[in-house]
């Protein structure tokens, strides 16, 4: 038969179809899998045979998938991180004020790590030394937050909210910094009787006298 005719066609982009809702099924039950235990038992705790076993593949199979469990953990965050990057973007798009809609938007970047701070350790333990494509999604995550971050400082600028000297690549790190800065010490236990909320509203506002706008009288 011949594959231009439309029946070869069909029958190609059919077990084509298959054959990726079969690998995407199996992917997503290793990662369900990965999850149930690593919650369960602890990151450490749980071995890639266990995992195999509760995600019904075979060992060999779940290497096709995945380079180590490490990778599991890392794909779990990444779903969970562009999720809420997504759904924070969003919301940062409606708000005005530049400090209370930045606080904002990096609480809501803090909440998949709050859904289990002791994977969330291991998390940041492991993704310091990973390598891979999902390393890479990650990275490119990261970019993106920059970028938004970036663009709320243009916005901010064109309003007269923030002084138009102010480089927004700068201040778009400068703000990610104290992100990761206020969720390395929360995670570490090193913020007591306070919120990350409130080191995060203390250390934007101390940023954000440096980035207002400027007259004569004020300038340094």
């Amino acid at each position: 038969m011949s594959i231009f005719s439309n029946e070869g066609i069909v029958t190609e982009r059919t077990t084509s179809s298959r054959r990726e809702r079969s690998k995407a099924d199996k992917m997503r039950r290793i990662l369900a899998a990965g999850e149930k235990l690593f919650s369960r038992d602890g990151f450490d705790g749980t071995t890639v045979q266990q995992i195999a076993d509760e995600a019904d593949v075979a060992v060999g199979t779940l290497f096709l998938y995945v380079s180590d469990k490490s990778e599991i953990l890392l794909r779990l965050f990444r779903d969970a991180i562009e999720l809420e990057l997504k759904n924070a973007t969003k919301q940062l798009k409606t708000r005005k004020r530049f400090i209370p809609s930045v606080k904002r938007f990096l609480m809501d970047l803090m909440i998949p790590y709050e859904a289990n701070r002791d994977l969330s350790r291991v998390f940041w333990r492991e993704f310091l030394f990973h390598k891979g494509q999902v390393r890479a999604e990650l990275d490119l995550l990261a970019a993106a937050v920059l970028q938004v971050l970036q663009e709320k400082i243009t916005a901010a600028q064109s309003t007269g909210e923030i002084d138009g000297g102010v480089d927004a690549t700068v201040g778009a790190l400068q703000i990610y910094a104290i992100f990761h800065a206020t969720l390395a010490f929360h995670l570490s236990d090193c913020l007591p009787g306070k919120s990350p909320g409130q080191v995060l509203e203390a250390l934007l506002q101390s940023m954000w006298r440096g980035m207002a706008p400027r007259n004569d009288e004020n300038s340094i």
